[in-house]
């Protein structure tokens, strides 16, 4: 047999178009799995309505609840046996030029920073992101503020971010406040979404009390107060002997529709409960950092589909970390376990994982208390509960006897200050592979990332468990980060995919000799933690972190938010487009994926018809005169690694003709009738799905 010219290729290329007409048959038929239409906002929303809002005062409606719980309406139908369309064809990502920023239509008073920014996926709507920021009325530490909220349905590229229909503000809460912050946003397996976030009463320090609060958003635009005023999940005493204080709360959904009934759609919170044990024995100012002190993480949940405590009610607080030293933890983070994370842990297992701190000092509080400058966090924790929606207890880590487990001691921890007078701690950040996908990695894997100074200076560190999280199984700590500088990297955030690929987001300096100028980076592994790959996510090159709120404080995290329908979601803040204070930026795909699919030959560019050759050659095993290779040989004489540059559809395996007939499609721009996209539109109907190490050209 001889390789295929391009005319025989150009035969064939024309046969295939000709068979399109029966692909086209079947893909009507499957058009769930297709992407949604690009001739229709994602989501149904008139792009041209929303624009007319940008900018403008919206009134809050939140003076009264829907008619009917649409997230319990859809679980009804999906029972009754009804389709509910969930697993759609990914949207395929725009490339990564420029950023987008997120905060544009908040109104943004001038020299305040818009921090600690927080991000969730549609789980529903290819497309959609809503995204919650910390957002003050004025410069400095004592500032009032709100929770600021922007969302895109157009897969958060530039130019998408608008306001919802209840304004730029998460509607505040029915009870007085100084400050709104720290939000964390969850979405939900049937749209939707959850965030939380802390209040503040004003005062100084800790003595002006505090509360957890968590309200809902149906999606598609509308309007937070889905359920009417915020909920309360928590509120503190009152200062003084055995007073609390809360703050660094974390909301997580089971956004998984087919775990059991009593995990679906639960909501899960924790915070941090800074509890004084014996007054300010010794008269510094500071009653929570005094032995008989403690600082347990806290845990309530509810059900938004009519379980346990329905939403907005929600169970009363339980201590989840050991009350035995250490006894002071700082921050939190928690992931769900899916039908294919099933393994060491059943699916809907829960796993919070926490660090573990010692008191370092009592800094002047002139505004919010500054736990990140009290507290050194030592040591990471995690903790488990195998059905927390049917109320099951924690201490269901395999071989933990009912008791927490420590993943790993923080050597050398961070901050509280850092390079360029930057304030800083050591974080954690936990993730479960529920990879849809076939994956090197087993199911259930229980990843941890957290930031240390175990070599000199604050690097992002890694450790896995395939045990459940299992005591004596934690792997040692590999450093994520692969740069050769003493710079500062911190503040991770993980998010693992639907093909089992692990990605990290964090703050870095390795590009500015000085240590001072910042960057936000990904790193990727493809092989289960063990090899990393790194590459900036932000696109404005290394820049100054100013910050109107001393001393240097950006906000306490990051965010990354990853599922199969919307691909990646990551959220920061640096001080663009001022240089003067910090906004809110996002990006919607993984710099690190250098493997293109569609790319067959390796030449990378854009697919073209010397990639359809290949991709022709290779399904037919034709002979390749230029290697003296034969296709009657053993193997095949146009093979290509990894397979899914040829798996243009995604739909996994060996590439076959189906595969041809997608890259022909892509490469002349052909209409694709079952998802109402004409090849005139801007754009292409056909682009290569990403898949595996693959990403979209």
């Amino acid at each position: 047999m001889r390789g295929l010219s391009k005319t025989s290729v150009l035969v064939i290329i024309l046969t295939a178009v000709l068979t399109i007409s029966l692909a086209l048959a079947a893909d009507q038929k499957s058009s769930s799995t297709e992407a949604q239409a690009k001739s229709q906002p994602a989501g149904q929303i008139d792009m041209s309505l929303w624009q007319k809002k940008i900018n403008q005062p919206v009134t809050p409606k939140t003076d009264a609840a829907p008619a009917a719980n649409l997230w319990l309406q859809r679980y009804a139908e999906l029972k009754a046996g009804k389709k509910i369309e969930i697993s759609k064809q990914p949207v395929v990502a725009q490339p990564m030029a420029p950023n987008a920023q997120v905060d544009v239509a908040s109104p943004n008073f001038p020299g305040t920073d818009q921090t600690s920014a927080t991000v969730a996926a549609s789980e529903l709507v290819p497309g959609e992101f809503y995204a919650a920021w910390t957002d003050p009325f004025a410069p400095g530490p004592a500032a009032p503020s709100l929770i600021g909220t922007a969302f895109s349905p157009a897969g958060g590229i530039p130019g998408s971010w608008m306001l919802p229909l209840s304004g730029p503000f998460l509607p505040p809460p029915p009870a007085a406040i100084t400050a709104a912050r720290h939000p964390s946003i969850t979405s939900h397996p049937f749209g939707g979404y959850i965030a939380d976030y802390q209040s503040w009463g004003g005062g100084v320090g800790f003595l002006g009390g505090s509360a957890i609060w968590s309200d809902a958003n149906f999606g598609g635009g509308g309007p937070w107060g889905g359920f009417g005023p915020a909920a309360l999940v928590a509120l503190s005493l009152p200062a003084g002997c055995c007073g609390t204080y809360f703050d660094y709360p974390q909301a997580k959904l089971d956004d998984w529709p087919t775990n059991p009934p009593a995990e679906v759609g639960s909501v899960f919170y924790t915070w941090t409960v800074f509890t004084d044990g014996d007054g300010d024995p010794n008269f510094d100012g500071n009653i929570f950092n005094d032995p008989a002190d403690v600082n347990p993480i806290a845990y309530s949940f509810s059900n938004t589909l009519g379980g346990l405590f329905p939403y907005p009610a929600i169970s009363p607080p339980i201590p989840i970390s050991n009350p035995g030293p250490p006894s002071l933890a700082l921050q939190s983070a928690m992931d769900v376990v899916s039908p294919a994370g099933a393994g060491p842990m059943p699916p809907g297992a829960l796993y919070v994982a926490w660090t573990g701190a010692t008191v370092i000092g009592a800094p002047a509080a002139v505004g919010p208390p500054p736990e990140g400058l009290m507290y050194w966090p030592t040591a990471l924790f995690i903790d488990a509960s195998i059905a927390p929606g049917a109320g099951a207890p924690f201490g269901a880590i395999p071989g933990a006897g009912g008791f927490n487990v420590m993943v790993a001691p923080i050597v050398a921890p961070i901050g509280p200050i850092i390079g360029g007078g930057t304030q800083a701690m050591s974080t954690v950040d936990v993730a479960v592979n529920n990879a849809t996908k076939p994956n090197p990695c087993p199911p259930g894997a229980v990843y941890v990332v957290w930031s240390s100074a175990t070599l000199g200076n604050p690097d992002i560190w890694f450790s896995a468990n395939f045990a459940g999280g299992a005591p004596a199984a934690w792997t040692p700590p590999v450093r994520v980060n692969q740069d050769a500088t003493p710079n500062d990297q911190w503040d991770p955030a993980i998010a693992v995919d639907s093909l089992g690929n692990i990605n990290v987001i964090y703050y870095d300096r390795r590009m500015d000799p000085g240590n001072t100028l910042t960057e936000v980076w990904m790193s990727s592994s493809f092989d289960c933690g063990v090899t990393w790959t790194d590459a900036p996510l932000s696109d404005a090159g290394p820049i100054p972190m100013f910050t109107m709120i001393p001393p240097g404080y950006i906000g306490d995290y990051l965010d990354l938010d990853e599922n199969a329908l919307n691909g990646a979601g990551s959220i920061w803040n640096d001080s663009r487009p001022t240089f003067g204070n910090q906004d809110v930026w996002f990006e919607n795909i993984k710099p690190t994926c250098t493997i293109k699919a569609g790319d067959v030959n390796g030449t990378g560019g854009v697919p073209n018809l010397q990639d359809v050759i290949h991709l022709v050659n290779f399904v037919f095993d034709k002979d390749r005169p230029a290697t003296s290779c034969l296709g009657t040989d053993p193997g095949n004489c146009w093979s290509f690694v990894p397979l899914c540059r040829g798996d243009v559809n995604g739909t996994g395996g060996v590439p076959n003709l189906q595969d041809v007939i997608h890259l022909v499609n892509f490469v002349f721009d052909k209409s694709r009738p079952a998802t109402g996209c004409l090849g005139t539109d801007p754009g292409n109907c056909w682009n290569p799905v990403r898949i595996g190490e693959c990403c979209a050209p």
